[in-house]
């Protein structure tokens, strides 16, 4: 290979590996490989093992060494750790070009064993009683977010009750329920189980079985909706910190009331007008249909067409919606697909109620209202601090609810955020009941006006 003149040494031997590389890459391109490992992703190339990972017509790939069956499953591990990191978004695709040096995968620690649960389990994926595919990307999420970063290096046999409860008492967990960190438990102790019964580690008494879990202040959150001058307040914060994708996010949430999962499902091509089409939802990171399994359309208000254009723009798609392809969807991550879940959004609600304050008379009024309507005191408390009270994002699907009853469109309301008629009247019941009580008690004064 020829190379410039007055390159550096080290410039030198960057030159040469990049020719390596795409020297590889035309062999990949054209089919041809020195043999075959059987394994998906896992070449040999000049005697060497490589692994890849392609995302979106983008190849990574790496040089574990000489080739030897030892090297080939040091590499087929590898790429399922990357790959497990990059569809759990603790990495970026993009940043597997600038990682630093990995720490090694130890044989018989819990990180190994993850490993080999990963390759174990996919026979069974959806095929099996207990294999669901949706809880087995939960398990690996969880392990790859929670007890690999902390004990993935502890041989799987030394790990003890007290390794896991120091997990569980992390100040990154606090905001977890305990139903989730019970959750996350088992399904570490799904990892133990697989060791004991398929490659005969004893690992009893699981350590998970003897786990004190940390105490949680389990307040209620209160079921009401948001007061249109707290989301005002709310929204006006996002719109002055965050980016545009985010303020889209929100504005679609508070204007429409769709799910979490329908929201983040939403491609472009299903914008027609004024209407949404809701088809599917983002669901543990598989696109599925939504929750009642109903298409629906769904009325978009002008101020979030407004928004929606504006993200586009900046995006520089082409105005004519009907020329947008399938799969172009509206929240895209940094590799052009969907986002798997709602965390970088939810983080952004949570700072948002962390650093508004409310008007005093606002506080005052809320605080009161609410007082008076039976809310537990310390739901409403944060009032008194003229502080929003901490509610998740899903209550703006609740916020529509009520928005649409007190227009007088509450026959609308299950079309809208698909609910079953049933659901919908019973859950917005008492709204529905004090909306006619108002509509009477107006009608009657009128009445009265008229005859004085």
């Amino acid at each position: 290979m020829d190379l410039p003149e007055g390159q550096s040494p080290l410039e030198r031997e960057r030159s040469l590996d990049q020719g390596k590389r795409s020297s590889f890459n035309k062999q990949e391109r054209g089919g041809k490989m020195d043999k075959s490992t059987g394994k998906a992703g896992i070449r040999i190339h000049q005697g060497d093992v490589w692994f890849r990972i392609s995302r979106n017509k983008k190849h990574y790939q790496e040089k574990v060494g000489p080739h030897s069956k030892a090297n080939v499953e040091q590499a087929n591990r590898e790429r399922l750790r990357l790959v497990a990191l990059i569809d759990s978004g603790q990495i970026q695709f993009e940043e597997l070009w600038n990682r630093g040096p990995e720490v090694q995968v130890i044989s018989g620690t819990l990180h190994d064993i993850s490993l080999q649960w990963i390759e174990f389990v996919k026979p069974f994926r959806n095929v099996e009683k207990g294999f669901a595919g949706a809880t087995l990307d939960a398990i690996k999420q969880s392990l790859n977010a929670i007890w690999i970063p902390v004990l993935g290096n502890k041989p799987l046999n030394q790990i003890t009750p007290t390794d896991v409860r120091n997990v569980l008492k992390s100040d990154y967990l606090t905001s977890l329920s305990l139903k989730s960190l019970q959750n996350h438990v088992g399904y570490l102790k799904s990892v133990f189980r697989f060791a004991d019964n398929e490659l005969d580690i004893d690992c009893k008494p699981f350590p998970t079985n003897d786990v004190k879990f940390p105490k949680r202040l389990t307040v209620k959150e209160a079921n009401i909706p948001y007061d249109p001058e707290e989301l005002e307040l709310l929204l006006a914060y996002i719109a002055e910190n965050f980016d545009l994708k985010t303020q889209t996010y929100f504005t679609l949430f508070r204007g429409t009331g769709m799910r979490t999962g329908e929201l983040l499902g939403l491609e472009w091509n299903d914008i027609r007008g004024d209407r949404a089409s809701v088809t599917k939802a983002i669901v543990r990171n598989e696109v599925k249909p939504p929750k009642t399994w109903e298409k629906r359309k769904v009325y978009l208000q002008p101020q979030v067409i407004e928004k929606l254009n504006e993200l586009r723009e900046s995006e520089k798609k082409v105005i004519s919606i009907g020329s947008v392809g399938k799969g172009d969807y509206i929240f895209k991550n940094e590799v052009g697909s969907h986002y798997n879940d709602a965390r970088r959004f939810n983080d952004a609600w949570t700072e948002a109620h962390e650093n508004v304050t409310l008007p005093a008379a606002v506080a005052r009024r809320l605080y009161n209202d609410l007082r008076a309507d039976g809310e537990p005191e310390d739901q409403i408390a944060p009032y008194l601090d003229q502080k929003i009270p901490k509610r998740n994002p899903y209550k703006l699907r609740h916020t529509r609810a009520s928005e649409l009853i007190s227009m007088g469109a509450a026959e609308d309301g299950p079309r809208e955020l698909g609910h079953s008629p049933l659901m919908f009247f019973t859950t917005y019941a008492k709204q529905i009941e004090a909306y006619e009580d108002t509509k009477k008690d107006n009608s009657r004064l009128n009445s009265q006006v008229q005859i004085g």
